[in-house]
């Protein structure tokens, strides 16, 4: 009698492997500022109608890879948050925005090296991933750091794969808001993973030449609603197969 329990381990090492991929399940970029407050904050790109009925903008802000785990690490975005900065007192804030667009797309350009040019920071993967009216609301709460709670659900997700370069983020904001979302939290770090370039005119969403600066929201990146995680499906995938081991079979000569 010769028992088969080597190879139902096998079996196992091989399925959880196959459900497990180098995945990460939300990331807060820069990472520095996961639990602890930025050092700066701004009111870019949200409270463009501030400056006027016809004022819109663009913000571009990239993020290093690394910030995203080992290279070949995947994420699949299907939304993004901000916080309030700490200084903002205790209150919820609402705007809507008529008529908004963001893309993701992967970009050879990195922190603090962007160039000035909007176009010339797009990679060649560039998705639509929000377009249309957005309402947006948060609420500050009076902590350091305040909760990722202004959530901005994706219409498309996009599956970001570090191997192939670093993550831009293209805010247009083609309508001003209904009313200026106050400061988020922000860092302004040289070396902290991300950057940002900048429109500041009247109607400066079509702007070809931004302003380059060191400057970055602090901002969490999520799955899309729903979706498990990827250690959940490890579980899974023990569960059935450690299921298998307790059935050891044995086969006769």
């Amino acid at each position: 009698m010769k028992s088969i329990f080597v190879l139902r381990v096998s079996l196992l090492v091989v399925v959880v492997g196959a459900l497990a991929p180098c995945a990460v399940a939300g990331v807060v970029a820069p990472n520095g500022d996961a639990t602890t407050e930025g050092n700066s904050n701004n009111v870019w790109p949200f409270s463009a109608g501030w400056f006027g009925t016809n004022s819109t903008s663009r913000d571009q802000q990239v993020y290093n890879a690394s910030q995203f785990g080992a290279s070949g690490s995947t994420l699949n975005i299907g939304a993004i948050a901000f916080r309030f900065d700490s200084a903002v007192n205790p209150q919820t804030e609402t705007d809507f925005f008529p008529n908004i667009e963001i893309d993701l797309s992967t970009t050879v350009v990195s922190a603090d090296h962007m160039s000035t040019a909007f176009g010339k920071n797009i990679g060649a993967d560039d998705t639509v991933v929000y377009s249309g009216p957005l309402t947006l609301t948060g609420t500050a709460l009076g902590q350091s750091p305040n909760p990722f709670n202004l959530i901005i659900n994706l219409q498309t997700p996009f599956l970001y794969n570090t191997a192939r370069g670093n993550l831009l983020l293209d805010i247009k904001i083609n309508a001003p808001g209904s009313f200026p979302i106050s400061a988020l939290d922000a860092d302004s770090t040289l070396g902290d993973g991300t950057s940002r370039l900048w429109s500041a005119t009247t109607g400066s969403v079509n702007d070809i030449i931004g302003n380059a600066d060191t400057f970055g929201l602090v901002t969490e990146f999520l799955p899309p609603t729903g979706a498990p995680e990827p250690s959940t499906l490890a579980l899974g995938g023990l569960a059935l197969v450690g299921a298998g081991l307790l059935r050891t079979r044995t086969r006769r000569p």
